[in-house]
């Protein structure tokens, strides 16, 4: 077995010891609350059924635009009309309990950014499973959920770090995309670094621990295989002016393969150290008062002070401030992503590099956020989030042909 997939079973296997722990921490609060309403209880029920019941409404609009032989565009046009439609009625429903708590501006800001999330959602399913339908799904379920508020702050604060770390998901997939096509002669994947870079440090500015960063790049060297490679090229007018001897060293340095991931590492890395340096000074000489944007960004990276007495009661602690939020939601998406982690063993699938990924990002941040003692609710939305997503892109692997790498439910 190579190192690779070796990799991938370890993450597989702690993501699942965590979702384990999760879920037997939620099964302690639900047997400890007898507050559980007839009325909650019933919401819950409405909300599969809404969420099954609007994606089967976009399927057959789609299948009436087909029929009619609507040209792809307008179709395209149409649909998002439609599922656009459906994420700002389901964003007002899901916040219609605090409205006379918020004024306007906050409800429409409230809107554009679960309507941006819930897209960018779609177009991070859609990478991995290449299914229409399952990343609709991943839409509406995610539309769907109910706002816990908290303050106006913790609200946005919410929001803003799951676009975020969303779109650094995104952009990680086009990367993994882009290395794939081994030969290929272009500057993309530095593009692709170089967005990485900003966002990554955007997300370190908003509260996620650099090293949830480095984990993930170090692993991802360990997770990859099959990379594109690149060499050092050197002028032509160097390599002439220099004596034999130079010159043969230089042919073999350009002979020298270079891991292109390697480079986008260094890259990311070298982006993100610069931003939030400079975000660091610009606080310092502005005279900002820290305690005022304490819960907004952090920018403390001291990893000396840490108590690691405090990490268990801290993950608990944790776990059962997550969780108190939506115990029954949150106890069947363990249940359910449990369960297709068994299938995917029994069925002998293979865990892929994307999914993987996430799962890492899941594990790590969760983790850091226990050791660094950061507030977790400002990650209520975006753990949910990446449940949603994972249980999601597990699905898509079920009907995956392991030999074939063909997908099997691309609608």
């Amino acid at each position: 077995m190579s190192i690779s997939k070796i990799s991938r079973s370890l993450v597989v296997i702690i993501f699942v010891a965590l979702i384990l722990f999760m879920g037997y921490e939620d099964v302690l609060l639900l047997l400890n609350n007898s507050n559980n309403s007839t009325t909650a209880n019933i919401l819950k029920v409405v909300y599969v059924i809404a969420t099954v019941l609007l994606v089967l409404l976009y399927v057959y609009i789609k299948d009436k635009l087909y029929r009619k032989k609507v040209k792809r565009n307008i179709s395209l046009v149409y649909r998002y009309i439609y599922i656009s439609f459906i994420v700002i009625i389901m964003s007002v429903i899901s916040i219609y309990r605090y409205l006379y708590l918020i004024n306007n501006i906050t409800l429409g800001i409230y809107i554009l950014l679960k309507l941006i999330i819930a897209i960018v959602l779609k177009k991070v399913i859609f990478n991995v499973s290449k299914s229409d339908i399952l990343s609709v799904l991943g839409m509406f379920a995610f539309s769907i959920l109910p706002c816990v508020y908290i303050t106006k702050i913790n609200l946005f604060i919410n929001l803003i770090n799951t676009i975020m770390i969303l779109s650094s998901i995104f952009v990680i997939q086009k990367l993994i995309d882009e290395l794939k096509q081994r030969g290929i002669k272009n500057k993309k994947y530095l593009i692709l670094s170089l967005i990485l870079g900003v966002l990554v440090s955007i997300t370190i500015i908003l509260g996620v621990h650099f090293l949830v960063w480095v984990a993930i790049a170090l692993i991802s060297l360990f997770l990859t295989a099959n990379l594109d490679n690149t060499h050092i090229g050197f002028p032509k007018k160097i390599i002439s002016i220099v004596n034999k001897k130079t010159k043969d060293t230089l042919y073999k340095v350009e002979r020298v393969n270079i891991s292109k991931l390697f480079i986008c590492i260094i890259l990311i890395a070298i982006i993100s150290c610069g931003i939030v340096t400079a975000s660091s000074y610009i606080i310092r000489f502005t005279h900002v008062d820290n305690s005022k944007i304490g819960d907004f960004i952090n920018l403390n990276t001291n990893i000396f002070n840490i108590d690691f007495n405090k990490f268990i009661p801290n993950l608990i602690s944790n776990t059962n401030n997550i969780l108190s939020t939506s115990k029954t939601f949150y106890i069947f998406m363990f249940l359910y992503i449990v369960f297709i982690e068994v299938l995917s063993v029994i069925l002998h699938r293979r865990y892929d590099t994307k999914s993987t990924i996430i799962k890492i990002f899941f594990v790590t941040l969760y983790i850091s956020i226990s050791i660094f003692e950061i507030n977790i609710l400002n990650y209520q939305v975006i753990f949910t989030t990446l449940l949603i997503l994972i249980a999601i892109v597990n699905t898509s692997n079920i009907y995956l042909n392991r030999e074939e790498r063909i997908k099997m439910l691309v609608a």
